[in-house]
C-alpha cells in the first residue's frame, strides 16, 4: 500500500477546511502513543515489513505567533512481520545480515499550525537506529496530523521516513505510517 495516497489528501483536506493558526499555549507538553507499519529497503533488505510501536513526547518551548516552534524526543521498537527470512549469501559465500528488528530514538525539532479541527506538524532531526549489536546515526522525518488539536486527548496520524547510511554496508530506508492517540 502507498501510504504517500492516503495521508497527502488527508493532511490537505484539514489544511484548507480551516485557516491554521499558531499554538496559543507557550509551553504545552504532549505524550502520545502509537502502532504503526513500516517497509524498509536497503542493501539485502527487500522490501520488508515490520510492526512499529512508538512513544513521543514533546513541547512547544518558545510562545510564538506563526508557526508555533515545537520539539519532541521519540523511541521506536519495530520487529519483522512480513518478508523473508531467508539468508542472503554474500560473494564469499557467506550469510548477511538481516535485519529482523531494531530500535530507534530521534531528536526532532519542526513547526505546527493549528486550525479549527486539526493541527498539523512537520519536524525533522538526527536519529540512533540500532540492531543486530551495530548503531549507526540517520536522520528522522515525519509529519504529524492531530485531530482535535485542542482537545486532551486527540487522534494523531504520522508518516515517517528514517534513511540510516551504512547498516551491514548499505543505506537503509524505512518509510512508516502510524496511528496513536496523544494526550497533553
Amino acid at each position: 500500500m502507498n501510504i504517500r495516497l492516503i495521508v497527502w489528501p488527508v493532511l490537505a483536506l484539514v489544511a484548507s477546511s480551516s485557516p491554521l493558526t499558531a499554538q496559543s499555549s507557550p509551553r504545552a507538553p504532549f505524550a502520545q502513543l502509537g502502532v504503526g507499519r513500516s517497509d524498509m529497503t536497503g542493501g539485502v533488505q527487500s522490501p520488508t515489513s515490520f510492526t512499529t510501536l512508538d512513544l513521543g513526547i514533546g513541547f512547544r518551548p518558545l510562545p510564538s505567533r506563526a508557526p508555533a516552534v515545537v520539539t519532541a524526543a521519540v523511541a521506536s521498537a519495530s520487529v519483522l512481520s512480513g518478508g523473508s527470512l531467508a539468508c542472503p549469501l554474500g560473494p564469499d559465500g557467506t550469510c548477511l545480515r538481516f535485519v529482523d528488528e531494531f530500535l530507534a530514538a530521534a531528536l526532532l525539532v519542526g513547526a505546527e499550525w493549528r486550525g479549527a479541527r486539526g493541527s498539523v506538524q512537520v519536524m525533522a532531526g538526527p536519529t540512533a537506529f540500532t540492531s543486530a549489536n551495530t548503531t549507526k546515526v540517520g536522520v528522522q522525518a515525519e509529519a504529524m496530523l492531530v485531530v482535535p488539536s485542542r482537545s486532551r486527548f486527540a487522534l494523531v496520524v504520522t508518516p515517517r521516513l528514517i534513511t540510516v547510511p551504512k547498516v551491514f554496508g548499505a543505506t537503509h530506508t524505512l518509510r512508516s505510517l502510524h496511528v496513536g492517540v496523544r494526550v497533553r
